[in-house]
């Protein structure tokens, strides 16, 4: 009897010291280390892996990596490391764009000076490189204007910080919305107009960069397209509606551009 109950003991001894092992040596590591030790060779395969779930989640593991501040600092010095880079730089900032939870990130990082700077310069010098290699210089405008758009959409302090930190910013924006010979560059142009305008705190801004005469010829341009139109009539109303006393000279210059016949058109045309 006594060597059955020490033969116990020893094993419940043993037991325990074996638990005890397995603790210290082989703890749970936690997920958000997991993630961190995916390699980007290993999410890069999955991204392209036909479960749509799996594809998701790699995605999102990538834009997440994406956003940590160091990367986020390389991406922005990817702007100013040659045309084939810039275009990279502006893609994954597109991306990242899309989710809100980033923008205001986005913001803090200065992409919106990284952004706003390389527009200005593909409208006024060109990125000959993007140009040779078909059109890639257009789809950059698209890229950049479009992710503008997102990070600014109903933000007043993202719209001010832009205007603010490139005050060559809105005369350039309203001179590629008037000059574009590509329709859809065009419209995310007046997009940005549109949520600039809306801001109260930048309408003057706006208007002194000759928006009054633009978003008019604009409303001409685009009749037959209601959508755009709208967008026309509501910046022009809010530009008269800027400054009491110079009503009636802002009301006068729309007229000299030939706005009142299609604000009939599109009226009607809403009534209907």
């Amino acid at each position: 009897m006594a060597v059955g109950v020490l033969s116990g003991i020893g094993t419940a001894v043993c037991i325990a010291q074996i638990r005890k092992y397995i603790r210290e040596k082989c703890t749970r590591k936690p997920l958000s280390h997991l993630k961190e030790n995916i390699q980007i060779k290993d999410l890069a395969i999955l991204v392209k892996s036909p479960n749509v779930a799996l594809r998701r989640s790699a995605e999102q593991l990538l834009l997440d990596r994406a956003m940590k501040k160091i990367n986020l600092e390389f991406i922005g010095s990817s702007f100013y490391n040659g045309e084939i880079e810039l275009l990279k730089a502006a893609t994954v900032v597109g991306l990242l764009a899309k989710n809100a939870d980033y923008r205001q990130r986005l913001v803090n990082s200065r992409m919106l000076l990284h952004l706003s700077h390389c527009l200005i310069y593909s409208f006024e010098h060109g990125y000959k490189t993007l140009a040779e290699m078909g059109s890639e210089d257009v789809r950059l405008q698209k890229i950049v204007s479009t992710a503008l758009f997102d990070i600014i959409c109903d933000v007043n302090s993202a719209k001010i910080e832009l205007v603010r930190t490139d005050p060559l910013f809105v005369k350039t924006l309203l001179r590629l919305m008037s000059e574009s010979k590509n329709k859809e560059i065009m419209r995310w142009c007046l997009f940005l107009a549109h949520q600039l305008s809306i801001c109260e705190n930048l309408r003057k801004t706006m208007i002194e960069n000759d928006a009054i005469p633009m978003v008019s010829d604009m409303l001409l341009v685009n009749q037959g397209d209601p959508i755009l139109m709208r967008l026309c009539l509501q910046m022009l109303v809010m530009y008269a509606n800027a400054s009491e006393e110079k009503e009636v000279n802002a009301l006068n210059e729309m007229a000299n551009h030939g706005v009142i016949i299609p604000t009939v058109v599109c009226l009607k045309a809403g009534k209907n």
